[in-house]
C-alpha cells in the first residue's frame, strides 16, 4: 500500500484507464455522438472510487490530466475540475448493476432522433443487429 492507502499497482492502472477514457471521449467526438460539452464517461476503479470526465469540457479537448478521481458521492479526490452534473445517473447504474465497470453517456444523433419519435421498433432485434 502507498501513503494514500491505494494498492501500489493502482496508480499505474489508473493511468492506463485515463488514457482509455481520453480515447473514448475523442472517439465519441469523432463519431459526432457528442456536441460541445455533451456526454461524459466514468470508470469504476474501486468499491467507492471512480475516474470521471470533468464538466464543461468538449470531449475532443479532454486530456489525461483532466480526468478526475471521485468518490461515490461525486466528491473530487484528485483533479482540478468539477464533476459532471449527471454523476447521480452514473452512480445509480453502478449501484444497481454491480458488474458494470464503466458508463458512457452520449447523444448519438440517429438514436436520439429515433427516441424523439416515440415509436416502437417494429420487430424484435438484438442490439448487435441495430448497431
Amino acid at each position: 500500500m502507498d501513503r494514500q492507502g491505494f494498492p501500489r499497482y493502482l496508480p499505474l492502472h489508473m493511468q492506463s484507464l485515463k488514457r482509455q477514457i481520453v480515447d473514448v471521449c475523442h472517439e465519441m467526438d469523432r463519431r459526432q455522438f457528442v456536441a460541445n460539452h455533451d456526454g461524459n464517461v466514468s470508470v469504476r476503479v474501486g468499491d467507492d472510487l471512480f475516474l470521471a470526465t470533468p464538466t464543461s469540457f468538449a470531449k475532443r479537448s479532454i486530456r489525461e490530466s483532466d480526468i478526475l478521481l471521485i468518490d461515490f458521492e461525486g466528491k473530487v479526490i484528485e483533479g482540478a475540475h468539477r464533476v459532471f452534473s449527471e454523476w447521480k445517473l452514473h452512480r445509480t447504474i453502478y449501484e444497481l448493476c454491480e458488474d458494470v465497470t464503466a458508463v458512457c453517456h452520449a447523444h448519438p444523433p440517429y438514436a436520439t432522433a429515433w427516441g424523439l419519435t416515440q415509436k416502437q421498433l417494429e420487430y424484435p432485434a438484438i442490439p448487435e443487429a441495430l448497431v
